[in-house]
């Protein structure tokens, strides 16, 4: 049995996916009746990938540490975006919401990448030939 314990299933950021028009609407587009129904239409776009089983990255128990050389950049990072979450906070939900949805993709990538992997490895450790 393959486990992959850093992986979410489903979409957990989907208050703020959710929340996308709004913030547009905040940064000045248009309300008019295609933007409502563009609107309800991704939010149940949304709802379907909160109980789908769409595998997300989780960085959190990749059982990785972070090098020295790296921590302060990312505090760096981290700060950086907390300030643009202060100055300018409707750019940066609006940013972060769409750069959530661009890296879905890369996260299915990556899965199914890394599940063909463990069979490998699995098999192989089996004693037995290798599944493609």
């Amino acid at each position: 049995e393959i486990v992959l314990h850093e992986l979410f299933h489903a979409a957990p950021a989907g208050a703020v996916l959710v929340m996308l028009p709004v913030y547009l609407g905040f940064l000045g587009f248009e309300a008019n009746l295609f933007v409502a129904y563009a609107a309800c239409a991704y939010t149940v776009i949304v709802a379907v990938l909160l109980v789908s089983t769409l595998p997300v990255f989780s960085g959190k128990s990749s059982g990785t540490k972070v090098r020295g050389d790296v921590v302060f950049p990312l505090i760096l990072v981290a700060v950086f975006y907390v300030l643009m979450l202060f100055s300018f906070t409707w750019q940066t939900m609006t940013a972060t919401a769409l750069a959530y949805l661009a890296f879905l993709p890369v996260s299915v990538k990556l899965y199914a990448r890394r599940l063909q992997r463990e069979k490998r490895d699995a098999d192989m450790s089996k004693g037995t030939e290798p599944t493609s």
